[in-house]
């Protein structure tokens, strides 16, 4: 674990304690690792996810106290009087919830380096490319905290049937491959156009990977759509 990233997300998640008001997208601002790791920028995707972690963890009285300092389930604007609106609420003083709100916080920290969607989606389109055809297949790492949806991919205006095999796993992501797929080069320019699609929760990488034996360029490119990948002929006099 990255003890020092885990202490900056510490010193953010006071930041927010500090900060007047309930807990809302506004204060995420003010939190850029957080706001990056939880919400991939997105303020609204981080406060949500934090509250998630919180109802995850609503067993564990320090973390359950931290998000009640910073805000959550509060409409004091200040941090003492939410310590001691959730004393009250446990019949003991402002000064024992800010020490379960202390722990919490670390707590807190720690869930959000380890759990929190910290890498990015990744798809992988790898191609090898013949005299006449083409084979491909496509790698992915998800998140195991981020919803994304099937990958859609078309091939010479042909859309691809994709199904997924989960090859690895570990705490913090998902590997999934598919199995080499053949298709067949066109009599045209390009030779074969790929269009590459993957929505979900949070914007993917997408990576592409080219081997040809020869007589061939490969362009990869972002559009609107995704990954488009053309291979071309070479001219003559290249």
């Amino acid at each position: 674990m990255d003890m020092a990233l885990r202490d900056t997300i510490a010193e953010e998640l006071r930041t927010l304690r500090r900060l007047p008001g309930p807990l809302d997208s506004t204060k995420m601002v003010h939190t850029p690792h957080i706001l990056k790791g939880l919400g991939g920028g997105d303020a609204d995707v981080a406060a949500l996810r934090l509250l998630v972690m919180r109802s995850e963890h609503e067993e564990d009285r320090d973390i359950v106290a931290a998000m009640a300092s910073i805000g959550y389930g509060s409409e004091s604007e200040t941090v003492l009087d939410r310590l001691t609106d959730h004393g009250a609420q446990h019949y003991v003083d402002a000064r024992t919830v800010r020490r379960w709100s202390d722990n919490g916080i670390q707590k807190l920290a720690t869930l959000i380096l380890t759990k929190g969607p910290w890498i990015d989606p990744t798809i992988e389109l790898a191609i090898t490319i013949s005299a006449t055809y083409a084979t491909a297949d496509l790698n992915l790492k998800v998140p195991r905290n981020i919803g994304m949806a099937k990958p859609e991919l078309t091939v010479n205006h042909n859309e691809i049937d994709i199904d997924l095999t989960r090859s690895k796993r570990d705490p913090s992501a998902d590997w999934y491959r598919t199995d080499s797929f053949r298709v067949e080069l066109i009599d045209g320019d390009p030779v074969l156009h790929a269009r590459l699609a993957w929505r979900g929760e949070k914007v993917p990488v997408f990576v592409c990977t080219a081997h040809e034996s020869g007589g061939r360029s490969v362009s990869a490119y972002l559009s609107l759509f995704g990954l488009e990948v053309r291979v071309r002929r070479l001219s003559e006099s290249q």
